[in-house]
């Protein structure tokens, strides 16, 4: 496999990847992005977290988690170029020497609502179902791990065109423990922030535990399933000093009870219970779903992933990834390649 160490494809090798360009990854950490030989698959390239680089037994059990809703680490180069001291501001020490080569879609949640933003093409309920049992058994996986993902929004859940699911990475390993939630706090970026991390960010603590960041996951993942299931922006949720407006949620939740069953709609509520003490972690959320939908489907949350029933869902990814690989091939900016691809969706849901 040439000079890659192989982790989790045996396909993988660093040798048949084509660069394609450099992107800022998840708010803020720049990678490189590559085509994958002749498959019309992609691979990212990211420095380790510093925080590991001196304990390779716990790099090593991290690389071993595997869970069919997490993009997956493809394998390790241990050789760090000048060219790449340059880029990832965070190799500034001989010790940096290595650098992961993940699994990478160009098709985020963002994009899939994007299209439908403001219009009445509501997603199907299994869809959002199988969002909400992916994603939750991905954070359920990372716990018991004590692992916590620390960035989760429509931005940081990507769609597999390949598997049909919806994967996150494991943003700690990437950037760093809460990262995402911290950038928000220290008013960097946007995320979905927690009531309880609203309340650390007035008093400007940055000091949050395992808890606090898991039940902040599922929080944000409650504001992520009701911004699919209303079509609406959950940022309008918020007011310009980051304090949640109640009326406007209550607006969406109501919204949503027309077209989506009581059962769905009480998770959602469950998930952002205001009161941290009250909402489940990942792994009571687990319990929620089995109770509420099927006790079978959530047996071993390692194993079984849990596809999108909507074909045309997956249709409509597929030939986003098929118009984007022609245009960056071309050596295109990748925005004419979402031009490409709004007047492709129009097309496919004038159909539908």
């Amino acid at each position: 496999m040439g000079n890659s160490d192989s982790i989790a494809d045996k396909d993988f090798e660093k040798e048949k990847l084509t660069f394609i360009e450099i992107a800022n990854f998840q708010g803020g950490n720049l990678v490189k992005v590559f085509k994958r030989g002749n498959k019309e698959s992609y691979a990212i390239s990211s420095p380790i977290n510093k925080n590991f680089i001196k304990d390779q037994k716990a790099l090593e059990k991290r690389l071993k988690i595997q869970h069919p809703h997490l993009m997956s680490v493809l394998g390790i180069d241990k050789a760090i170029s000048d060219e790449d001291k340059h880029l990832y501001q965070n190799l500034q020490s001989e010790e940096n020497l290595q650098k992961f080569f993940f699994q990478y879609s160009y098709i985020t949640l963002e994009s899939l609502l994007d299209e439908r933003m403001g219009t009445e093409r509501y997603f199907p309920e299994d869809d959002l179902e199988a969002l909400l049992k992916g994603i939750s058994s991905a954070l359920y996986v990372l716990k018991k791990n004590q692992i916590t993902n620390g960035d989760i929004n429509t931005q940081t859940i990507y769609f597999d065109q390949y598997s049909g699911v919806f994967k996150i990475y494991d943003r700690e390993l990437l950037c760093g423990r809460g990262s995402g939630y911290i950038q928000a706090m220290t008013n960097k970026r946007f995320s979905f922030l927690s009531p309880e991390l609203i309340e650390y960010q007035r008093q400007r603590n940055f000091q949050i535990s395992d808890e606090i960041l898991n039940k902040s996951d599922i929080f944000a993942l409650g504001f992520v399933l009701l911004e699919a299931a209303s079509l609406q922006r959950m940022q309008l949720c918020y007011d310009h000093k980051y304090s949640i407006i109640d009326t406007v949620v209550q607006q969406r939740i109501q919204q949503i009870q027309e077209f989506y069953s009581p059962q769905f709609i009480y998770v959602i509520q469950q998930m952002i219970n205001y009161d941290y003490t009250q909402r489940p972690d990942s792994e009571q959320l687990q319990k929620l779903i089995q109770d509420i939908y099927n006790p079978e489907v959530i047996e071993n949350p390692n194993t079984e992933p849990i596809p999108l029933n909507n074909s045309n869902l997956i249709l409509m990814s597929h030939n986003q990834i098929k118009i984007s690989t022609k245009i960056q091939i071309l050596n295109i900016k990748i925005q004419l390649g979402k031009i490409t691809y709004h007047l492709h969706i129009m097309m496919t849901f004038q159909n539908i």
